[in-house]
């Protein structure tokens, strides 16, 4: 492993502590959905997200993506329950739904954001191998922005 995949994964690591120690609620953007197919579903499902009442946020997602599964907002949706299933520790569970965005959104601009959360799911589950497995192989096209 070179010193800057170790640099790489260093600042995962930092990012991850930081972002996922200091505050409870996942902090991610509202989203447009004007005109999308499902508005109103969409729309419960961010309100309730926002409230933090995040089973019904997980549920009215959920829906929306099992009714609109084409539209585009269903990485929206996903990367929404994977946010709240890390904030409730719930690592397998926000795993598989970041895995779920990254296998059938490709192209989404939420993949870099996916593939750290998963990263983030090993790392509070002490599995620190897989962490740095996963770490080593990506490149700076898979990290967020301002990493």
């Amino acid at each position: 492993m070179t010193f800057r995949n170790l640099a790489i994964i260093f600042a995962l690591v930092c990012f991850s502590m930081i972002t996922c120690s200091c505050a409870r609620k996942p902090a991610l953007p509202t989203l447009p959905v004007q005109g999308a197919p499902g508005e109103k579903v969409f729309r419960q499902a961010e309100i309730k997200f926002l409230s933090q009442e995040y089973p019904e946020a997980v549920q009215l997602f959920q829906d929306y993506i099992n009714i609109y599964p084409d539209s585009p907002l269903v990485p929206s949706a996903l990367m929404r329950i994977g946010a709240i299933y890390l904030v409730q520790n719930r690592y397998t569970e926000a795993r598989i739904a970041y895995q779920k965005l990254i296998e059938t959104a490709p192209e989404s601009r939420f993949i870099p954001d996916a593939r750290l959360g998963i990263l983030t799911t090993y790392y509070h589950e002490d599995a620190y191998e897989e962490l740095l497995n996963q770490a080593g192989e990506m490149d700076d096209h898979s990290l967020p922005k301002g990493i």
